[in-house]
């Protein structure tokens, strides 16, 4: 496990710095993904917020999600693919602007399987 903090996977390149990237996955733009941010309450009532998918790697994502409140750390991303492939994936947030309620979140785990799934399904792709 690394004991050093991670980058901001969302950061801007600084592309005077070429060498050193700051980021560690591409991201990919999908808009046929359904999501959702699931997250738990004190007295462990589960809250879904419906997602717009900005941009997923195998280790984050960007999304825009209005009604989540801006205190939640924890939480769950659920995407679900057009062939009904569905992905439950813990994360907690890194950053939460609003407006435009845009939060970027990190995976816990780098979800490997998901993304050998994103790119299997994926025929056109779009990336930043």
């Amino acid at each position: 496990m690394d004991t050093e903090e991670d980058p901001d996977i969302f950061a801007p390149i600084d592309f005077d710095q070429v060498d050193n990237s700051q980021r560690r996955s591409v991201r990919y733009i999908r808009e046929d993904l359904e999501c959702q941010v699931l997250t738990q309450t004190w007295y462990f009532k589960t809250l879904k917020f419906t997602a717009k998918l900005l941009d997923i790697s195998s280790r984050g994502a960007l999304l825009d999600c209005p009604d989540l409140p801006a205190k939640t750390k924890k939480l769950v991303v659920r995407v679900r693919f057009p062939d009904q492939q569905e992905f439950l994936i813990q994360a907690h947030v890194i950053r939460f602007t609003e407006p435009p309620h845009q939060l970027a979140v990190k995976f816990d785990r780098q979800e490997d399987d998901f993304a050998d799934h994103l790119l299997e399904t994926e025929g056109n792709l779009s990336f930043r």
